[in-house]
């Protein structure tokens, strides 16, 4: 499920206080992987580091579609968790909220057009959901955030826990 997840991953944030010498150590010994953004795996410690880039006027560094899909069955047609199963689509943000980057979901279900008062006030009836607050782990000197992401990839965004205890 990590592998999928990881596969299918993006984000975005805004400018940060950072970690010490230590962890700048840690995320220039980490393995970059060619990506949207830039990750580093570290397995021993069970850290994936995505570097954001700064925010935006608006907070955020950028809206990217998240989606998830299961890479293997689960070995049962009555649970119903296939191969290459989808799970819902979000669009996702990041943005920056003291010290650690929330992951938010943003609803675009509803969507108000006229002047910018009626679209804001679209905006501020339907609000995101915050589905993971992430540490930060080092500042770039752009502006942008290094954080460990590996809490908000290791969700079961597909409900196998639910299936699995429905049987």
């Amino acid at each position: 499920m990590r592998g999928i997840i990881w596969g299918t991953t993006v984000g975005l944030v805004a400018a940060a206080s950072g970690g010490g010498p230590v962890a700048a150590q840690q995320v220039a010994r980490a393995a970059t992987q060619a990506a949207l953004l830039p990750v580093r795996a570290l397995p021993a410690e069970g850290r994936i580091l995505v570097t954001l880039p700064a925010a935006d006027a608006d907070g955020a560094s950028g809206r990217f579609l998240y989606a998830t899909s299961l890479r293997t069955g689960i070995g049962s047609a009555n649970l119903r968790l296939d191969r290459g199963m989808l799970g819902p689509e979000h669009i996702v943000a990041f943005r920056r909220i003291g010290k650690k980057v929330a992951v938010t979901f943003e609803n675009h279900q509803f969507r108000a057009t006229g002047d910018a008062g009626v679209a804001a006030g679209g905006r501020t009836s339907f609000p995101t959901s915050i589905m993971a607050m992430l540490d930060i782990v080092a500042t770039e000197a752009d502006g942008g955030v290094t954080v460990d992401i590996a809490p908000f990839l290791t969700r079961d965004t597909v409900g196998i826990a639910e299936s699995l205890n429905a049987s």
